[in-house]
């Protein structure tokens, strides 16, 4: 039986999917009672590598990308939103668009400080919550300083090309096992789970995870 089970996360800002699954990740980690034996590895996916870095409404985004109305636009919007109500999580249809990779950067310098998936969780759930503008530099200094970076290293990271490396090394890495969308889940990198699956399968995964050898 393994002692300890490593879960690699691959995960865009922009992804509600991504923000679904982790809050059910999380839960199954609560109910399998082994939370002080599993470490979360944060890995960067950008889901549109050329994006422009103007930004755009969500809503204008999904209308051109899928050639949907705004009325069927909206309704895709309810649906993940029900979906994240359930979880607890709060919700924002009034969201902006934009290219992902200085974030990404942002998240890999707290990965150095250890910190990487709590940095990115708060992003994300101030970015979800309409709370946050992650395009703007000011705003994404801030909520990383509030979790827990010191605020001059996020601010030379992002007028520099600190942590692109970082960045395309696990965009390389996702590539080269078979990662085509996110969220996908690894544990132990042997038992992959793609999609944000309900918080039992996550569970069954995990319980499954430590039994193996």
């Amino acid at each position: 039986m393994a002692d300890r089970v490593v879960i690699d996360i691959w995960s865009d800002l922009i992804c509600p999917w991504c923000y679904l699954g982790k809050a059910r990740l999380d839960r199954a980690i609560e109910l399998s009672g082994r939370a002080d034996d599993i470490t979360l590895v944060l890995h960067a996916f950008e889901l549109d590598q050329n994006a422009p870095s103007q930004t755009q409404s969500v809503s204008e985004l999904l209308a051109a990308k899928y050639g949907r109305s705004p009325a069927e636009v909206s309704v895709m919007e309810e649906r993940i939103s029900s979906l994240v109500a359930a979880e607890g999580l709060p919700w924002s249809s009034e969201r902006l668009s934009g290219n992902t990779f200085d974030i990404h950067r942002v998240a890999a310098l707290a990965s150095e400080n250890g910190i990487g998936m709590a940095v990115f969780d708060a992003i994300q759930r101030g970015y979800f919550a309409g709370e946050l503008n992650p395009f703007d530099n000011e705003e994404l200094v801030s909520t990383a300083v509030k979790a827990g970076l010191n605020g001059e290293s996020v601010e030379e990271t992002l007028a520099s090309e600190n942590y692109a490396q970082a960045v395309r090394a696990d965009e390389q890495l996702a590539g080269q096992i078979g990662i085509s969308g996110v969220p996908f889940i690894a544990l132990n990198m042997k038992f992959g789970i793609p999609g944000a699956v309900e918080t039992q399968d996550f569970l069954a995964s995990i319980v499954e995870a430590f039994a193996s050898e």
